[in-house]
């Protein structure tokens, strides 16, 4: 959000929110299905204060969430795991979106502290949703989760279906010249 103008700013800060909450709708559904691990996310918010008008809008709005105690680690990313030890949670939560959601996003790029998650990045395959959410890599940030991701214990705890690579980056493919023409 660095170098954001007024105006984008307040954008991001909103989308930002939003797009915690969209997460947090999927980890309810991943939670329903009795993960050895649920996902506790954090609950972002956007605090404006209506009463200075004639501020700056960066002195008007401002995005918040819980401060939590302790080191923030990114234990995931589109890219693949991001420690020498790897935290199966993250990985499977991210195969679960991509199914759940019939392979339209994956959700990845969390900050983790305890077992707590923040910060997280929804990559959509819709080339038009790159731009409704920071960070958003789009079927980039989709065929970089796909080329990376090794099921681990929760995906096969979970049954997530195995991720068949080359079949699942064609269908990507696929779906993207399908939403080029359309």
């Amino acid at each position: 959000m660095d170098g954001a103008d007024d105006a984008e700013l307040r954008t991001l800060c909103f989308q930002d929110a939003e797009q915690q909450m969209y997460v947090k709708f999927y980890a309810a559904k991943y939670d329903k299905y009795k993960p050895p691990k649920d996902i506790d996310l954090l609950s972002a918010s956007v605090l404006e204060f209506v009463d200075r008008p004639n501020a700056p809008q960066r002195d008007r709005v401002c995005g918040i969430e819980p401060y939590i105690f302790g080191h923030y680690g990114k234990w995931n990313m589109a890219f693949g795991p991001q420690h020498e030890v790897v935290r199966c949670t993250p990985e499977a939560f991210a195969h679960y979106t991509f199914y759940s959601s019939k392979r339209t996003l994956v959700v990845s790029d969390m900050r983790i502290i305890g077992d707590l998650f923040s910060d997280p990045i929804v990559h959509t395959r819709d080339i038009r949703g790159s731009e409704l959410y920071y960070g958003n890599r789009g079927p980039d940030g989709i065929d970089e989760f796909l080329k990376t991701h090794k099921c681990n214990g929760v995906c096969r705890a979970m049954n997530l279906a195995h991720l068949n690579v080359p079949k699942e980056r064609e269908r990507l493919r696929t779906a993207l010249e399908t939403d080029i023409e359309k």
